[in-house]
Protein backbone atom coordinates (compact mmCIF):
# COMPACT_ATOMS: atom_id res chain seq x y z
CA UNK A 1 0.00 0.00 0.00
CA UNK A 2 2.73 2.75 0.90
CA UNK A 3 4.56 1.84 -2.51
CA UNK A 4 1.58 2.33 -4.46
CA UNK A 5 0.97 5.56 -2.69
CA UNK A 6 4.91 6.42 -3.21
CA UNK A 7 4.12 5.68 -7.41
CA UNK A 8 0.96 7.77 -7.13
CA UNK A 9 2.77 10.53 -5.41
CA UNK A 10 5.86 10.54 -8.00
CA UNK A 11 3.03 10.19 -10.85
CA UNK A 12 1.53 13.41 -9.89
CA UNK A 13 4.61 15.44 -9.27
CA UNK A 14 5.82 14.34 -13.20
CA UNK A 15 2.29 15.10 -14.07
CA UNK A 16 2.66 19.01 -12.50
CA UNK A 17 6.47 19.24 -13.34
CA UNK A 18 5.19 18.47 -17.16
CA UNK A 19 2.30 21.07 -16.72
CA UNK A 20 4.36 23.87 -15.71
CA UNK A 21 6.78 22.84 -18.62
CA UNK A 22 4.47 22.81 -21.29
CA UNK A 23 3.21 26.70 -19.85
CA UNK A 24 6.70 27.68 -20.00
CA UNK A 25 7.40 26.40 -23.10
CA UNK A 26 4.30 28.04 -24.40
CA UNK A 27 4.82 31.69 -23.10
CA UNK A 28 8.54 31.30 -24.67
CA UNK A 29 6.90 30.72 -27.46
CA UNK A 30 4.37 33.27 -27.78
CA UNK A 31 4.48 36.69 -29.31
CA UNK A 32 3.61 39.93 -27.55
CA UNK A 33 0.25 40.60 -29.13
CA UNK A 34 -1.21 43.94 -28.88
CA UNK A 35 -5.60 44.22 -29.08
CA UNK A 36 -7.36 45.41 -31.79
CA UNK A 37 -11.45 46.26 -31.01
CA UNK A 38 -13.72 45.43 -33.39
CA UNK A 39 -14.96 48.32 -35.36
CA UNK A 40 -14.74 50.11 -38.74
CA UNK A 41 -12.22 51.83 -40.98
CA UNK A 42 -11.29 53.92 -44.07
CA UNK A 43 -9.42 51.14 -45.72
CA UNK A 44 -7.04 52.41 -49.23
CA UNK A 45 -6.15 56.33 -49.66
CA UNK A 46 -7.62 58.90 -52.66
CA UNK A 47 -3.95 59.83 -52.90
CA UNK A 48 -2.51 56.88 -53.53
CA UNK A 49 -1.87 55.04 -56.56
CA UNK A 50 -4.87 53.40 -58.47
CA UNK A 51 -4.08 50.13 -56.63
CA UNK A 52 -4.78 51.55 -53.40
CA UNK A 53 -8.25 53.13 -54.20
CA UNK A 54 -11.08 53.57 -53.77
CA UNK A 55 -11.20 54.31 -49.97
CA UNK A 56 -13.54 51.83 -49.00
CA UNK A 57 -15.38 51.11 -45.72
CA UNK A 58 -13.92 47.89 -43.50
CA UNK A 59 -15.75 46.04 -40.88
CA UNK A 60 -13.27 44.05 -38.59
CA UNK A 61 -13.53 41.75 -35.43
CA UNK A 62 -11.88 42.17 -32.22
CA UNK A 63 -8.11 40.23 -33.22
CA UNK A 64 -4.71 40.25 -31.33
CA UNK A 65 -1.74 40.99 -33.55
CA UNK A 66 2.04 40.47 -33.12
CA UNK A 67 3.03 44.08 -31.74
CA UNK A 68 6.32 43.62 -34.18
CA UNK A 69 7.31 41.50 -36.55
CA UNK A 70 8.32 37.43 -36.23
CA UNK A 71 12.15 38.04 -34.66
CA UNK A 72 14.67 36.16 -35.64
CA UNK A 73 15.34 34.24 -32.22
CA UNK A 74 11.22 33.75 -32.23
CA UNK A 75 11.90 32.23 -35.66
CA UNK A 76 14.69 30.00 -34.68
CA UNK A 77 12.61 28.26 -32.52
CA UNK A 78 10.73 26.94 -35.19
CA UNK A 79 14.01 26.65 -37.44
CA UNK A 80 17.26 26.73 -35.76
CA UNK A 81 18.96 26.74 -38.69
CA UNK A 82 17.66 29.97 -40.16
CA UNK A 83 19.89 32.95 -40.90
CA UNK A 84 18.47 36.23 -42.00
CA UNK A 85 19.94 37.81 -44.91
CA UNK A 86 19.73 41.53 -43.15
CA UNK A 87 20.53 41.95 -39.59
CA UNK A 88 20.67 38.44 -38.50
CA UNK A 89 20.98 39.61 -34.49
CA UNK A 90 18.45 37.42 -32.18
CA UNK A 91 15.79 40.74 -31.71
CA UNK A 92 15.88 41.72 -34.99
CA UNK A 93 13.02 41.15 -37.44
CA UNK A 94 13.60 37.83 -39.24
CA UNK A 95 14.16 38.17 -43.02
CA UNK A 96 14.63 35.87 -46.07
CA UNK A 97 11.53 33.91 -45.20
CA UNK A 98 9.02 32.96 -48.11
CA UNK A 99 5.18 33.49 -47.80
CA UNK A 100 5.27 29.77 -47.14
CA UNK A 101 7.64 30.11 -44.30
CA UNK A 102 5.41 32.40 -42.86
CA UNK A 103 2.65 30.42 -43.20
CA UNK A 104 4.98 26.95 -41.98
CA UNK A 105 5.92 28.86 -38.76
CA UNK A 106 2.01 29.91 -37.41
CA UNK A 107 1.26 26.56 -37.86
CA UNK A 108 4.30 25.22 -35.68
CA UNK A 109 3.24 28.10 -33.15
CA UNK A 110 -0.23 27.08 -32.94
CA UNK A 111 0.84 23.47 -32.17
CA UNK A 112 3.27 24.75 -29.66
CA UNK A 113 1.63 27.04 -27.77
CA UNK A 114 -1.86 25.62 -27.92
CA UNK A 115 -3.75 28.88 -29.38
CA UNK A 116 -4.49 29.48 -33.25
CA UNK A 117 -2.24 31.77 -35.34
CA UNK A 118 -2.14 32.92 -38.59
CA UNK A 119 -0.55 35.39 -41.17
CA UNK A 120 -2.74 38.81 -40.69
CA UNK A 121 -5.26 39.42 -43.39
CA UNK A 122 -4.41 42.67 -45.41
CA UNK A 123 -7.67 45.04 -43.83
CA UNK A 124 -6.47 43.80 -40.35
CA UNK A 125 -2.76 44.42 -41.10
CA UNK A 126 -4.28 48.08 -41.69
CA UNK A 127 -6.88 48.49 -39.34
CA UNK A 128 -4.25 47.85 -36.78
CA UNK A 129 -1.75 49.75 -38.04
CA UNK A 130 -3.47 52.49 -38.59
CA UNK A 131 -4.37 52.74 -34.68
CA UNK A 132 -7.60 54.24 -34.82
CA UNK A 133 -6.60 57.33 -37.03
CA UNK A 134 -8.74 57.73 -40.09
CA UNK A 135 -7.13 58.42 -43.62
CA UNK A 136 -3.32 59.48 -42.30
CA UNK A 137 -0.47 58.38 -43.87
CA UNK A 138 1.59 56.76 -41.09
CA UNK A 139 0.46 55.52 -38.03
CA UNK A 140 0.87 58.32 -36.12
CA UNK A 141 0.23 61.15 -37.85
CA UNK A 142 1.13 62.72 -41.85
CA UNK A 143 4.72 63.62 -41.21
CA UNK A 144 6.86 60.62 -41.29
CA UNK A 145 10.01 60.31 -39.36
CA UNK A 146 13.09 61.45 -40.97
CA UNK A 147 15.35 59.11 -39.47
CA UNK A 148 12.72 55.93 -40.01
CA UNK A 149 12.64 55.36 -36.12
CA UNK A 150 9.84 53.02 -34.88
CA UNK A 151 6.78 54.94 -32.92
CA UNK A 152 4.13 52.77 -30.91
CA UNK A 153 0.76 53.94 -32.31
CA UNK A 154 -2.52 54.01 -30.18
CA UNK A 155 -3.17 50.27 -30.25
CA UNK A 156 0.13 49.20 -29.04
CA UNK A 157 1.11 48.01 -32.82
CA UNK A 158 5.31 49.16 -34.09
CA UNK A 159 4.82 49.32 -37.68
CA UNK A 160 6.45 51.26 -40.59
CA UNK A 161 9.51 52.31 -38.74
CA UNK A 162 11.27 48.69 -39.09
CA UNK A 163 12.05 49.82 -43.02
CA UNK A 164 10.69 46.06 -44.26
CA UNK A 165 7.73 45.01 -46.41
CA UNK A 166 4.92 42.60 -44.71
CA UNK A 167 3.57 39.39 -45.60
CA UNK A 168 -0.67 39.26 -45.38
CA UNK A 169 -2.47 36.45 -45.82
CA UNK A 170 -4.02 37.78 -49.41
CA UNK A 171 -3.48 37.09 -52.62
CA UNK A 172 -3.05 40.11 -54.64
CA UNK A 173 -5.29 41.98 -56.70
CA UNK A 174 -4.99 45.36 -58.54
CA UNK A 175 -8.28 46.30 -58.80
CA UNK A 176 -9.43 44.55 -55.20
CA UNK A 177 -10.80 47.16 -53.36
CA UNK A 178 -12.95 48.04 -56.10
CA UNK A 179 -15.16 44.97 -55.13
CA UNK A 180 -14.11 44.39 -51.88
CA UNK A 181 -16.88 42.63 -49.15
CA UNK A 182 -17.08 45.31 -46.62
CA UNK A 183 -17.46 42.36 -43.50
CA UNK A 184 -13.50 41.27 -42.49
CA UNK A 185 -12.51 41.08 -45.93
CA UNK A 186 -9.74 38.28 -46.90
CA UNK A 187 -8.85 39.03 -50.57
CA UNK A 188 -9.07 37.04 -53.72
CA UNK A 189 -10.06 33.85 -53.93
CA UNK A 190 -6.58 32.83 -55.44
CA UNK A 191 -4.00 34.44 -57.77
CA UNK A 192 -0.51 35.06 -58.83
CA UNK A 193 0.88 37.02 -56.47
CA UNK A 194 0.53 37.57 -52.10
CA UNK A 195 -0.39 40.88 -51.22
CA UNK A 196 2.44 42.64 -49.08
CA UNK A 197 2.23 45.75 -47.07
CA UNK A 198 4.65 48.24 -45.05
CA UNK A 199 6.71 49.88 -47.36
CA UNK A 200 10.30 50.10 -48.02
CA UNK A 201 11.46 53.00 -45.15
CA UNK A 202 15.36 52.54 -45.56
CA UNK A 203 14.83 52.83 -49.24
CA UNK A 204 12.71 55.32 -49.70
CA UNK A 205 10.23 56.92 -47.01
CA UNK A 206 7.41 57.80 -49.35
CA UNK A 207 6.91 54.10 -49.64
CA UNK A 208 6.32 53.74 -46.27
CA UNK A 209 2.70 54.57 -45.09
CA UNK A 210 -0.36 52.59 -43.78
CA UNK A 211 -2.00 52.53 -47.48
CA UNK A 212 0.97 51.18 -49.65
CA UNK A 213 0.70 47.74 -51.25
CA UNK A 214 3.30 46.11 -52.77
CA UNK A 215 3.05 42.16 -54.10
CA UNK A 216 5.53 39.44 -54.24
CA UNK A 217 5.30 35.70 -55.36
CA UNK A 218 4.60 33.35 -52.47
CA UNK A 219 7.85 31.25 -52.86
CA UNK A 220 10.11 34.85 -52.81
CA UNK A 221 12.94 35.01 -49.78
CA UNK A 222 14.06 38.61 -49.57
CA UNK A 223 16.32 40.53 -46.97
CA UNK A 224 13.76 43.41 -47.25
CA UNK A 225 10.56 41.26 -46.11
CA UNK A 226 9.14 39.79 -43.12
CA UNK A 227 5.88 38.85 -41.54
CA UNK A 228 4.13 38.93 -38.01
CA UNK A 229 1.18 36.79 -36.73
CA UNK A 230 -2.38 37.76 -35.67
CA UNK A 231 -4.67 35.60 -33.77
CA UNK A 232 -8.69 36.26 -33.20
CA UNK A 233 -9.56 37.19 -29.67
CA UNK A 234 -10.85 33.75 -28.28
CA UNK A 235 -7.95 32.06 -30.11
CA UNK A 236 -9.07 31.36 -33.25
CA UNK A 237 -7.57 32.34 -36.71
CA UNK A 238 -8.91 34.62 -39.89
CA UNK A 239 -9.29 31.67 -42.71
CA UNK A 240 -6.15 31.90 -44.60
CA UNK A 241 -6.66 31.09 -48.42
CA UNK A 242 -3.58 28.82 -49.91
CA UNK A 243 -5.28 27.79 -53.12
CA UNK A 244 -2.96 28.53 -55.92
CA UNK A 245 -3.93 29.43 -59.32
CA UNK A 246 -2.06 31.63 -62.03
CA UNK A 247 -4.29 34.23 -63.57
CA UNK A 248 -2.03 36.79 -65.32
CA UNK A 249 0.14 38.74 -63.67
CA UNK A 250 -0.57 42.74 -63.66
CA UNK A 251 1.29 44.04 -66.16
CA UNK A 252 3.91 47.04 -65.42
CA UNK A 253 4.03 50.52 -67.13
CA UNK A 254 6.82 50.73 -69.43
CA UNK A 255 6.68 54.62 -70.28
CA UNK A 256 10.35 56.38 -68.87
CA UNK A 257 9.76 60.02 -66.99
CA UNK A 258 11.22 63.08 -66.80
CA UNK A 259 10.39 65.15 -63.78
CA UNK A 260 11.90 67.79 -61.99
CA UNK A 261 13.51 68.04 -58.50
CA UNK A 262 9.78 68.59 -56.54
CA UNK A 263 7.91 66.36 -58.80
CA UNK A 264 7.35 62.27 -58.68
CA UNK A 265 6.32 60.14 -61.39
CA UNK A 266 3.17 58.28 -61.85
CA UNK A 267 3.67 54.22 -61.54
CA UNK A 268 1.27 51.40 -62.32
CA UNK A 269 0.35 48.78 -59.73
CA UNK A 270 3.79 47.15 -58.79
CA UNK A 271 3.80 43.37 -58.55
CA UNK A 272 6.74 43.22 -56.67
CA UNK A 273 7.86 45.14 -53.52
CA UNK A 274 9.31 47.90 -54.86
CA UNK A 275 8.76 52.00 -54.19
CA UNK A 276 5.67 53.63 -55.26
CA UNK A 277 6.02 57.34 -55.84
CA UNK A 278 3.44 60.10 -56.16
CA UNK A 279 2.51 61.73 -59.56
CA UNK A 280 4.57 64.19 -61.19
CA UNK A 281 3.25 67.88 -60.42
CA UNK A 282 6.02 69.40 -62.72
CA UNK A 283 7.33 68.44 -66.32
CA UNK A 284 11.08 69.04 -66.32
CA UNK A 285 12.84 70.76 -70.32
CA UNK A 286 13.19 68.71 -72.80
CA UNK A 287 16.33 67.32 -73.07
CA UNK A 288 19.42 68.32 -74.79
CA UNK A 289 20.25 67.35 -76.92
CA UNK A 290 17.27 65.20 -78.12
CA UNK A 291 18.78 61.38 -77.27
CA UNK A 292 19.65 59.41 -80.57
CA UNK A 293 16.84 57.55 -82.31
CA UNK A 294 15.80 54.41 -81.00
CA UNK A 295 16.46 55.50 -77.29
CA UNK A 296 13.52 53.73 -76.59
CA UNK A 297 12.69 51.55 -73.42
CA UNK A 298 13.49 47.86 -73.90
CA UNK A 299 13.84 44.21 -72.25
CA UNK A 300 16.33 43.66 -69.21
CA UNK A 301 19.21 45.40 -69.26
CA UNK A 302 22.97 45.34 -67.14
CA UNK A 303 24.02 48.14 -65.79
CA UNK A 304 27.89 48.13 -66.71
CA UNK A 305 29.15 51.49 -64.91
CA UNK A 306 28.25 54.53 -62.74
CA UNK A 307 30.39 57.58 -63.20
CA UNK A 308 29.77 61.42 -62.44
CA UNK A 309 31.32 64.29 -65.04
CA UNK A 310 30.65 67.92 -65.35
CA UNK A 311 29.31 69.40 -68.52
CA UNK A 312 28.61 72.62 -69.43
CA UNK A 313 28.29 73.37 -65.44
CA UNK A 314 25.67 70.63 -64.72
CA UNK A 315 25.99 67.21 -62.91
CA UNK A 316 25.96 64.30 -64.86
CA UNK A 317 26.00 60.78 -63.49
CA UNK A 318 26.04 58.44 -66.39
CA UNK A 319 24.58 55.13 -65.93
CA UNK A 320 26.11 52.47 -68.52
CA UNK A 321 24.13 49.60 -69.77
CA UNK A 322 23.92 46.63 -72.45
CA UNK A 323 20.95 47.82 -73.51
CA UNK A 324 18.06 50.66 -73.79
CA UNK A 325 17.16 51.03 -69.83
CA UNK A 326 13.38 51.20 -68.85
CA UNK A 327 13.36 53.93 -65.50
CA UNK A 328 11.35 55.52 -63.31
CA UNK A 329 12.84 58.48 -61.35
CA UNK A 330 11.83 60.38 -58.45
CA UNK A 331 12.73 62.94 -55.84
CA UNK A 332 12.84 62.59 -51.75
CA UNK A 333 13.66 65.02 -48.84
CA UNK A 334 14.61 64.83 -45.52
CA UNK A 335 17.89 64.43 -46.77
CA UNK A 336 17.66 65.40 -50.37
CA UNK A 337 18.47 63.03 -52.95
CA UNK A 338 17.64 61.67 -56.25
CA UNK A 339 16.52 57.71 -57.07
CA UNK A 340 16.67 56.62 -59.72
CA UNK A 341 15.40 52.51 -60.30
CA UNK A 342 16.50 50.70 -62.96
CA UNK A 343 13.50 48.43 -64.12
CA UNK A 344 14.77 44.83 -65.18
CA UNK A 345 18.12 46.01 -64.43
CA UNK A 346 20.90 43.87 -63.02
CA UNK A 347 24.23 45.04 -62.25
CA UNK A 348 27.35 43.50 -64.04
CA UNK A 349 29.80 46.20 -62.28
CA UNK A 350 31.42 44.92 -59.59
CA UNK A 351 30.89 45.19 -56.45
CA UNK A 352 27.75 45.67 -57.33
CA UNK A 353 26.87 47.76 -54.15
CA UNK A 354 29.09 51.34 -54.25
CA UNK A 355 29.30 54.80 -54.08
CA UNK A 356 30.75 57.34 -55.96
CA UNK A 357 32.35 60.44 -54.20
CA UNK A 358 31.75 63.69 -55.84
CA UNK A 359 31.51 66.56 -53.24
CA UNK A 360 30.88 69.42 -56.09
CA UNK A 361 28.38 71.12 -57.95
CA UNK A 362 25.44 70.40 -55.17
CA UNK A 363 26.13 66.78 -55.42
CA UNK A 364 27.84 65.03 -52.35
CA UNK A 365 27.80 60.99 -53.17
CA UNK A 366 25.95 58.59 -55.91
CA UNK A 367 25.00 54.98 -54.21
CA UNK A 368 24.34 52.36 -56.24
CA UNK A 369 22.72 48.75 -55.50
CA UNK A 370 20.83 45.86 -56.34
CA UNK A 371 17.71 47.46 -55.02
CA UNK A 372 15.05 44.07 -55.51
CA UNK A 373 15.89 40.49 -57.21
CA UNK A 374 12.61 39.41 -58.99
CA UNK A 375 12.30 41.24 -60.90
CA UNK A 376 15.01 43.40 -61.19
CA UNK A 377 15.68 46.30 -60.09
CA UNK A 378 18.88 48.43 -60.02
CA UNK A 379 18.82 51.42 -57.87
CA UNK A 380 20.83 54.73 -58.13
CA UNK A 381 20.60 57.05 -55.47
CA UNK A 382 22.07 60.85 -55.78
CA UNK A 383 22.54 62.66 -52.34
CA UNK A 384 22.35 66.24 -52.48
CA UNK A 385 22.61 69.21 -50.91
CA UNK A 386 19.48 70.43 -51.66
CA UNK A 387 16.75 69.73 -54.38
CA UNK A 388 17.38 70.45 -57.87
CA UNK A 389 15.87 70.28 -60.82
CA UNK A 390 16.94 67.71 -63.29
CA UNK A 391 16.49 65.48 -66.67
CA UNK A 392 16.81 62.21 -67.16
CA UNK A 393 18.19 61.41 -70.84
CA UNK A 394 17.50 57.79 -72.12
CA UNK A 395 20.17 56.93 -74.51
CA UNK A 396 21.14 53.49 -76.67
CA UNK A 397 23.32 51.77 -73.73
CA UNK A 398 23.64 54.63 -71.42
CA UNK A 399 21.32 56.97 -69.01
CA UNK A 400 22.67 60.49 -68.50
CA UNK A 401 20.93 62.62 -65.17
CA UNK A 402 21.52 66.02 -65.94
CA UNK A 403 21.13 68.26 -62.39
CA UNK A 404 21.30 72.04 -62.50
CA UNK A 405 23.65 74.09 -60.64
Amino acid sequence: MLQRAIALTAALLAAATMRVALGQSARETSPQLADVPAGEFSMGSDIGGSWEKPVHKVRTPAFEIGERPVSNGEFRRFRSDHSSPGDNADSAPVTGVSWEDAHAYCEWLSQASGATYSIPSEARWERAVRGGLEQKKYPWGDEPEPDGSERRNAYGVYAVGHGLWEWTADWYSADYYAHSPANDPTGPADGVYRVLRGGGYRNDPASATVYTRGSARPETKSERITFRVMRASGGAAAPTTVTRAAPPPTPRQTQPVQTAAAAQPKQSPPPTPAAQPKPATKPAPAPNPTPAAGARPGGPVAVTGVSFAEEGGEGVVKIATDGVARFKAFALKAPDRLVVDILDGTGSLRPVTGTVQVGRVGIKTVRHSQFQATPPIFRIVIDLQSAKDYRVEAWPNELRIKLKP
